[in-house]
């Protein structure tokens, strides 16, 4: 016992700091996890609520008013075959800017989380509309930073965390697909591409089924 007198203090000299150094290293990396996850739930909610207004303009209304229009006269305006003709004027590019302005205010209004300094700082955001005639999809990227509250101490700069989150949501309107198939119908009908394309469908029934 007498020869052990000091191997406590020797030991706890030596796993203490180190120990604590790891716990402080845990914080500040859960920290900056949360600071990520805040980051992915404003551009997941937004985008999903970009691609419902895009899909549904009486979302807008509904949001706005508090009820549906009873109305003929109160309905929002309607834009036929709004997937084929995307025009910069109509709802849904006018939704997607706004959906891109919420997340850039959103973001920018975080706090530092549980450590002064940890800030999110936006380093760039875009969110954009694909159509693919097919289907349509609303994407919205963004690019972080964090400071971390650690510098190196071969460094005068303080180290970053930069991460970046991409949310991809498809437009789903089965109502507008089935309207965008029958106006090309009508168009072969009205050409008369119709003709050929049906007697090319018999073909290949015809060489199926013998």
């Amino acid at each position: 016992m007498k020869n052990e007198k000091g191997a406590t203090i020797v030991e706890a000299s030596v796993v203490f700091p180190i120990v604590f150094i790891i716990i402080i290293i845990m914080l500040i990396l859960g920290n900056a996890y949360y600071q990520k996850c805040r980051v992915e739930a404003i551009v997941s909610v937004n985008t999903i609520e970009c691609a419902g207004y895009a899909q549904d303009t009486l979302l807008d209304y509904y949001k706005k008013n508090g009820k549906v229009p009873t109305n003929v006269n109160d309905m929002p305006s309607i834009e036929p075959y709004k997937y084929l003709i995307n025009g910069t004027g109509s709802n849904i590019n006018i939704n997607v800017a706004d959906a891109e302005q919420n997340i850039k205010k959103q973001i920018e209004s975080l706090n530092a989380g549980y450590y002064k300094g940890m800030e999110v700082h936006l380093e760039s955001y875009q969110m954009s509309y694909q159509n693919y005639f097919i289907y349509q999809t609303i994407t919205a990227k963004v690019n972080c930073r964090i400071q971390m509250p650690v510098r190196p101490l071969w460094s005068s700069e303080y180290l970053n965390y930069y991460f970046s989150v991409i949310y991809d949501i498809p437009v789903t309107d089965s109502t507008e697909f089935i309207r965008n198939v029958d106006m090309a119908v009508d168009y072969l009908e009205k050409y008369g591409g119709m003709d050929k394309i049906q007697n090319a469908m018999d073909k290949v029934k015809e060489f199926f089924g013998s």
